[in-house]
């Protein structure tokens, strides 16, 4: 009787480790980062871990999302409901002006729920939503943990 308990041990452990393989593979991904964009933050070749969620973002979260077949990552500044505006060299969020420089002028509009503007830590070397536009909920792969 204590064999076949400790067979069946065993075997729940064996199949425990499994769901919890399967789980993970379902709900996070590891990505090297490529590019400088979200240094000092990120830097090139650097392994994070993308936990493959989209519903609950939220400012201040980095995010990788594609964008004509190209992934991106970078820190989400302003969701939906703000209003964002390229003008005078800075980006303005909800008219306050941020520390972000403007790529070029651009009118305000103001952010649909699950839309997200995004800018890399590295402005200045970043290709974001200055020049890509705001990123829809459908474009985005998950959050990064951080």
């Amino acid at each position: 009787m204590c064999q076949q308990t400790n067979k069946a041990i065993k075997y729940a452990a064996v199949i425990g480790v499994l769901v919890i393989i399967f789980v993970l593979t379902l709900n996070f991904k590891i990505i090297v980062i490529s590019g400088q964009s979200m240094a000092p933050t990120f830097t090139d070749h650097q392994i994070v871990i993308l936990y493959k969620q989209n519903q609950s973002i939220a400012k201040d979260d980095v995010i990788v999302f594609v964008h004509d077949g190209k992934e991106y990552i970078k820190r989400v500044v302003a969701t939906g409901g703000e209003k964002v505006e390229q003008k005078n060299g800075a980006v303005y969020i909800n008219n306050i002006k941020t520390s972000y420089p403007a790529v070029e002028n651009k009118d305000p509009f103001v952010l649909k729920q699950d839309e997200y503007y995004v800018i890399g830590d590295n402005y200045k070397n970043s290709n974001d939503s200055r020049e890509l536009g705001y990123v829809p909920l459908s474009e985005i792969l998950g959050v990064v943990l951080q």
